[in-house]
């Protein structure tokens, strides 16, 4: 492995005033999953995926004494229709980390064992029965905090997960408990956060141990095939406590964009690295470090997804004002933050539902947990994590919260800085797999994302159409269409 401890300086910094508008927000939604008083309850929604009906699946961790895992149906707006607890009687599970569909678009859940394995389970979406499962290779007996994976073409998994102070990455077969190929990167990487496949090789984007319990920034890039390292990077002081993750993408001009939070002036902001994927050296930053105009005292954002020709980011921002109720406090708020596709913090929106709460002497922040995001396909944002509510009995807000979902539409202010490329259309639409994008001018490159963000497919070309086959891959889809001067973008759905 290719060690590196060299702090890498950034060609350009760019320290960022942004505004509020809180006018977009469609609808928030409070879901309480635990039999257990409101004070005492941690339950968490962790991971959410669209349905082909329009409505939504959620998923988490409740408590009901032990913690089990949930999932639970939600309709379009946002009501809840009906939950499902995998408890003793569906394998003991403790928690539901991901919700994904594979590549054969059937939906599977990455649930957490009390017994030292991750569970793939193939679940109905209609009413949450569990359909069959396998197991990936022996992990950890518990806390999957740093849990990241992806399916590759040929279906084989890449599992990462942490365990004491180091980064664990496993590929293996479904059904396999055998991992193909295993690295311990021990002393290098202690969290794997994020993780994609760009061509032939897998990038990781996590952190690792600082100073003073801070945490520096790490990016790998590696080979999928058997788990070769070509660089890791550390970046100083760009991540922030433990319970942080860190988004990851891949851009138009083939860079990295890492989310996560930067320091500056003893404060953690939240940032955006653009890194080079030949060698990982740092392009750029961008830092939001005030929000309304109050500055911000700490802040993060991660779980980058595409959003019209930018992307977007789940997170947290905390300041010394609260926007809710127009007065000077402590308050921790979930965000939705706007990048562009060159990586530039272009917009926030903070959801006031999170904070402020009393702890029976001063107003705090909550801290924002489980935090996720993903683009719906009536172009707007959904994220997932976890709301505060009021106890009655004290008549103080608990620190701790339950299942939130808020639904957003958010300006794309920057991230059409390109004009609209002219004629863009696709045909046939909904279509059995073929599919023609075509545009009035020469089109350049066309980019196609699941609903999960994941890239699927990319295409350099030099014609005003431009065919893709998605035929063995049904489901709905995003793409992103580049000419010399304009872009677009648009929805596929697949039958």
């Amino acid at each position: 492995m290719k060690k590196s401890g060299k702090h890498f300086l950034l060609s350009s910094i760019a320290a960022l005033a942004t505004s509020i508008s809180v006018a977009q927000v469609q609808w928030q939604k409070e879901y309480i999953y635990s039999n257990y008083a409101v004070n005492n309850t941690a339950e968490t929604a962790k991971t959410t995926i669209e349905t082909s009906d329009g409505g939504y699946l959620i998923g988490g961790i409740a408590e009901k004494s032990p913690r089990v895992a949930y999932m639970a149906k939600v309709a379009a707006n946002g009501d809840s229709l009906w939950v499902r607890y995998y408890d003793a009687n569906y394998g003991g599970f403790s928690g539901l980390s991901k919700l994904y569909r594979d590549n054969n678009n059937e939906l599977f859940g990455v649930f957490e064992s009390l017994y030292g394995r991750l569970a793939f389970v193939k679940l109905n979406e209609t009413n949450g029965d569990t359909i069959s499962k396998f197991y990936g290779p022996m992990g950890p007996a518990s806390n999957y905090i740093y849990l990241a994976h992806t399916q590759l073409a040929n279906g084989d998994y890449v599992l990462s997960y942490t365990q004491s102070t180091a980064s664990i990455v496993k590929r293996f077969t479904p059904g396999n408990l055998n991992a193909v190929w295993t690295h311990d990167y021990a002393g290098e990487v202690i969290a794997v956060t994020s993780m994609i496949q760009d061509g032939s090789d897998l990038v990781m984007a996590g952190y690792v141990g600082a100073p003073n319990w801070e945490y520096d920034l790490a990016v790998t890039k590696l080979a999928a095939s058997d788990g070769t390292v070509h660089w890791t990077k550390k970046y100083r002081r760009y991540a922030l406590w433990k319970d942080q993750k860190v988004g990851l993408v891949k851009n138009s001009a083939g860079d990295y964009l890492v989310a996560a939070s930067s320091q500056q002036n003893n404060k953690l902001y939240p940032s955006v690295l653009k890194v080079a994927s030949n060698n990982g050296d740092s392009l750029s930053i961008s830092m939001l470090t005030t929000h309304n105009g109050n500055p911000l005292n700490l802040g993060f954002c991660d779980n980058l997804v595409p959003f019209a020709n930018g992307f977007v980011a789940a997170g947290e921002i905390d300041q010394n004002f609260n926007d809710a109720t127009n007065t000077p406090q402590n308050c921790g708020q979930m965000a939705l933050f706007c990048i562009s596709d060159n990586g530039q913090i272009l917009n926030a929106y903070a959801m006031n539902q999170i904070g402020p709460y009393y702890n029976g002497s001063i107003y705090t922040g909550s801290h924002c947990w489980g935090l996720s995001c993903i683009a719906t396909s009536d172009n707007k944002v959904l994220v997932t994590g976890k709301g505060n509510y009021n106890a009655e009995s004290n008549g103080w807000n608990a620190a701790f919260g339950d299942a939130y979902l808020v639904k957003i539409a958010p300006e794309t202010l920057g991230l059409n800085e390109h004009s609209e490329l002219a004629g863009l259309t696709a045909w046939p639409n909904p279509s059995n797999g073929t599919v023609q994008i075509s545009a009035s001018e020469i089109i350049e490159k066309v980019i196609v994302y699941n609903q999960l963000g994941a890239k699927v497919l990319e295409l350099n070309a030099s014609d005003k159409t431009v065919t893709i086959d998605l035929s063995a891959m049904p489901g709905v889809y995003f793409y992103q269409v580049y000419g010399n001067q304009a872009s677009g973008t648009g929805k596929l759905i697949i039958h």
